[in-house]
């Protein structure tokens, strides 16, 4: 299990703060990823006339499209199929249902950084200073960043210190450094869960195989292009855990269907993204699967990672 040493990644959490009265949705997501992409784009993109990334000449080097379009590298073996690989990080959107956001009001949400993309925090530091400056949701509310600190708390910028420390790197081994015996573990999912059983959307009779599939699948491609690292070539035995998954039962299922549809500038139209939240408990020897149900706090889990879906939290 050496090579958990490997799985490195940075938690944080920013506060925002209001300037004037705004609206923004129930679900955030979608606010808070396509403003942040766009703006992103716009702070750090050397030719903005391109507007595809793969035929820029500086793709390679570009911190924006290994940011957001993470094109797959030409010498990788595997995903030979896709464009895309996974996003090296996880922005998860405020959870509070709170609509009406009035002067002084503060918002909170994370940003999970993953392996070579801690490397970038500054950039995402100035990307959050101008989005919060240009504003949030239909009305463009202004905002100004105040603070980002890590998961134990740790100042990582303050607005008033020009200054950035990379306090609060997990790696994999920390995750595990207390091992648990429990066998019954709760899922508490606070965004919603996209899964796919057999090419369609699972929306009930979600199993542990469901969700650790998607899972292992995740974390697999996110170490093998951000961490540098094939987890298989280490010893993990993909089919085995697979299969010993199997054996975890479903105790109780109190998840149930969210309907949510985000608008999407490059297709120009509505999408429905709805998903599964809710809790389910189940029961058996979580030991094989621990390392992963814990990186999967932070990574999350399922499809539309990266506008803050499939986040979840154990309970055991």
């Amino acid at each position: 299990m050496e090579f958990i040493r490997k799985i490195n990644f940075l938690p944080l959490n920013v506060k925002i703060q209001a300037q004037e009265e705004f609206l923004l949705p129930v679900y955030k997501g979608g606010t808070f990823r396509g403003g942040f992409g766009y703006t992103f784009k716009r702070a750090v993109c050397a030719l903005k006339s391109v507007s595809d990334c793969k035929g820029c000449i500086l793709s390679s080097s570009c911190v924006y499209a290994y940011i957001f379009e993470t094109l797959r590298p030409e010498d990788t073996k595997i995903m030979r199929r896709y464009e895309h690989v996974p996003h090296p990080f996880v922005l998860c959107p405020p959870l509070e249902r709170k609509r009406l956001y009035q002067k002084g009001d503060i918002l909170e949400f994370g940003l999970v950084l993953i392996g070579k993309a801690i490397e970038f925090l500054p950039y995402f530091i100035i990307v959050f200073q101008a989005l919060a400056s240009e504003g949030l949701g239909a009305d463009k509310g202004k905002c100004v960043l105040k603070e980002i600190t890590s998961c134990d708390g740790k100042q990582v910028y303050r607005a008033d210190k020009d200054v950035v420390k990379k306090t609060g790197i997990i790696s994999g081994k920390e995750l595990i450094a207390h091992p648990v015996s429990c066998r019954r573990v709760r899922m508490d999912f606070l965004t919603p869960l996209r899964l796919q059983r057999n090419g369609k959307i699972i929306d009930n009779n979600l199993s542990f195989q469901d969700i650790f599939r998607a899972l292992l699948r995740r974390v697999s491609l996110l170490t093998y292009f951000h961490c540098n690292m094939d987890i298989e070539d280490k010893g993990v035995n993909f089919k085995l855990l697979i299969e010993k998954s199997k054996e975890i039962k479903t105790i109780e299922d109190n998840t149930r269907w969210f309907h949510w549809k985000r608008y999407s500038t490059r297709q120009k139209r509505a999408m429905p993204v709805g998903g599964l939240i809710g809790d389910i408990t189940f029961e058996g020897n979580f030991e094989p699967f621990w390392l992963f149900l814990r990186l999967g706090e932070y990574f999350h889990v399922g499809k539309n990672t990266s506008f803050g879906l499939g986040k979840y939290k154990l309970n055991y």
